[in-house]
């Protein structure tokens, strides 16, 4: 992050701590996604999610609709929970068609 991204997310920030007018807390928001916009454009992409979605695609290779959105949503009830990113141990089990751990 360069030295005035830094500042002017510090300034968002104590914009969205304090009590100010929606309007303003709303242009705090969007000042600080687009420097997080900005920051992974230079970073380029995560190497791990371009892995996992390779791995999603494979996954989801000559399945039906109904099944995939079976798999998603049952991903996504797991994940609401929170997924430890940084832990590589296979820990979630999907009933979903699969039968698989993740």
């Amino acid at each position: 992050m360069n030295r005035r991204h830094g500042t002017a997310q510090k300034h968002f920030q104590k914009v969205l701590e304090m009590e100010a007018p929606e309007e303003l807390r709303s242009l705090a928001r969007d000042g600080l996604s687009k420097i997080a916009a900005r920051e992974l454009k230079a970073r380029g992409p995560r190497m791990d999610a371009v892995f996992y979605l390779s791995d999603a695609k494979r996954l989801f290779r000559g399945k039906s609709l109904q099944e995939i959105q079976e798999i998603t949503f049952e991903i996504g009830m797991v994940g609401q929970y929170g997924l430890d990113i940084n832990d590589p141990q296979e820990s979630h089990f999907l009933l979903a068609p699969l039968g698989r751990t993740f």
